[in-house]
């Protein structure tokens, strides 16, 4: 109603009985409020305001506040009844959810979400639906992992749909019973196929363990395929090379190319791989020895009957590569036969030239590996066309040797002459005059023999831009080195001792001369002891020996020895020229 006077004053007297809720009467502007009107009873009464204008100034205050009241609790009421319809809405949905999962799954959470006020309410209740429906989606996600652990064990599908029918509780037993025949699967599956047991699924995942289990499987029969291929692939080799397998090492694979089905596991599938590997690499050695073989049968053939043989022998078997071995000997024979002019005449190329004949060898070889007749031949003519070549190049060199070779030798017999005994002091003392003769012509011809010689090797030399070499002996070196003891040679005066030194810088065997006959004598005047057609059967050192150093020679007896004095006999010269000579070693070069 309105205020009257009276009214008023009964409102101001009971105020302080009213309750009010406290979050009002806690707030600052309650207290505010509360001064307000504190300050206004008293302006009313300072200014001594009329009782009317008193109850309108309460009345705009207190319409103020019922408004503002009223705005409130309209809005409160419909939060109010749309948190209840939302709190309904989630309860309804959540019952329905929840015939799905175990009984008495999630009871407790419900109830407690419901005595809870309504805001908190709907906000639990949709919490607990999102829980709800999590369960529901792991239950089919276990039935789908069921499906397939019971398809990967190899199950009939018709029981897949029972699956559907179970109760929670029953598909959470199927679903262990499951785990535990798929795990049992799957280690021996990893046994079988060298697995680790440590890669399987460890987190009990029926699904992932399912998909684990699929894939062992197809690697387990990928495995299985290869296998048995490759034990029927030995078996194909060893019957093309009409061979029995290898035992122990083919056991597996004679096995599984027999057996129409068989259990495989790594350890077999690794054995018959090998025994492939070592197959395969056998018949490739084979293929390609057939491949050279008729490669060479064909190039070395001069016939027609080439082809008809090797397509008779086409295989790869020993009986028909054993039988083109020997083809092939006969038709190398055949070769070599026809080469034989060749062969000798780069022989004495070889010898003429003093080259090492271990490289003729070398080149022999590398003619027989040649795969065709007209490739031998080319070869062996192209050395032949090089070694006529060199022998021409080296012509003046090798006939100045021959003739210093001649003239030491000539002096090497006389020597070993005079070393011969006490039997040439018996009868005629002519011998001593042909030596004495021989040593002055020595003297004069072999500084001359030798320089020559020296010459012509460095002109060579220096056109080929190389070392001249005979019989592995670098002769201009060994010549320059002589030529270094001039002085010794000349306090000689004639003294033969010092051939054996020359004898080794020509590279003549000292010792394969002790079978020579002794010099003639003839009208004539003095033979030499060998002919220069017989240098051929003198021994040659090793190829490449290094020459070593002439000995610095000294004086010797021997200068006294052959001074010319007034009247001395010959007899008495050859007995001193004997004692000084015994009286000179000279080490050997």
């Amino acid at each position: 109603g309105s205020l009257t006077p009276s009214s008023m004053a009964t409102c101001c007297q009971g105020v302080e009985g009213v309750k009010l809720p406290v979050a009002w009467t806690c707030r600052d502007e309650f207290q505010e409020l509360q001064g307000n009107a504190d300050d206004l009873l008293h302006l009313w009464e300072v200014v001594g305001v009329p009782v009317a204008d008193q109850i309108l100034d309460t009345q705009a205050v207190l319409k103020a506040a019922l408004h503002a009241a009223q705005k409130c609790l309209a809005s409160l009421d419909l939060r109010r009844a749309e948190l209840e319809r939302q709190c309904e809405d989630l309860e309804t949905e959540i019952q329905e959810h929840l015939q799905s999962l175990a009984a008495g799954r999630f009871a407790k959470e419900l109830s407690q979400a419901k005595v809870l006020p309504l805001d908190p309410q709907a906000a639990a209740l949709q919490q607990l639906l999102e829980q709800v429906l999590k369960a529901i989606q792991e239950q089919d996600q276990l039935r789908t992992d069921l499906a397939k652990a019971c398809a990967a064990m190899g199950l009939d599908p018709s029981q897949l749909a029972d699956f559907e029918n179970l109760s929670p509780e029953e598909l959470q037993k199927e679903a262990e019973k499951r785990k535990q025949q798929v795990q049992q699967q799957l280690e021996e599956l990893a046994m079988a196929m060298g697995v680790d047991v440590a890669d399987l699924p460890q987190d009990g995942d029926l699904g992932a363990m399912a998909a684990k289990l699929k894939e062992l499987q197809k690697d387990m029969s990928d495995l299985k395929d290869r296998t048995l291929e490759n034990a029927r692939r030995c078996k194909e080799i060893w019957d093309e090379l009409r061979l029995g397998p290898t035992l122990p090492r083919d056991a597996a694979a004679e096995h599984l190319s027999l057996a129409r089905s068989a259990v495989v596991n790594a350890a077999m599938a690794a054995q018959v791989r090998r025994s492939l590997e070592a197959w395969e690499a056998q018949r490739e050695s084979s293929r390609k020895e057939a491949e050279l073989l008729h490669e060479q049968i064909r190039g070395h053939a001069v016939d027609a009957d080439a082809e008809a043989f090797l397509t008779e022998h086409a295989g790869l078997h020993q009986e028909d590569l054993e039988s083109c071995r020997v083809k092939l000997q006969d038709l190398k024979e055949a070769c070599r036969a026809a080469e034989k002019p060749l062969r000798q005449h780069l022989r004495q190329l070889y010898h003429k030239t003093g080259c090492d004949t271990k490289d003729l060898e070398q080149l022999f070889r590398a003619v027989e590996d040649e795969t065709t007749a007209r490739a031998r031949r080319m070869q062996l003519e192209n050395e032949l066309r090089r070694m006529e070549d060199y022998a021409e190049s080296i012509s003046v060199i090798l006939g100045q040797r021959e003739e210093l070779k001649a003239l030491v030798l000539a002096g090497e017999s006389f020597e070993r002459a005079a070393q011969a005994g006490e039997g040439r002091w018996v009868g005629s003392s002519k011998h001593f005059l042909e030596e004495e003769k021989f040593r002055k012509r020595f003297l004069r011809q072999y500084p001359q023999l030798r320089d020559q010689l020296i010459e012509s090797i460095e002109h060579w030399e220096e056109g080929n831009s190389r070392t001249f070499s005979h019989k592995g002996i670098p002769l201009g070196d060994r010549l320059r080195s002589l030529r270094e003891h001039e002085a010794v040679l000349a306090s000689a005066k004639g003294d033969l001792s010092i051939m054996g030194i020359l004898l080794q810088a020509l590279g003549i065997d000292q010792d394969a001369q002790t079978g020579r006959p002794q010099p003639s004598k003839d009208k004539g005047g003095l033979k030499t002891p060998q002919s220069v057609s017989s240098i051929a059967s003198l021994q040659s050192p090793k190829v490449g020996a290094k020459a070593p150093r002439l000995p610095a020679l000294g004086k010797s007896n021997s200068e006294s020895a052959l001074k010319p004095r007034r009247s001395p006999s010959l007899k008495r010269k050859a007995m001193k020229r004997e004692q000084s000579t015994g009286n000179l070693r000279l080490p050997r070069i």
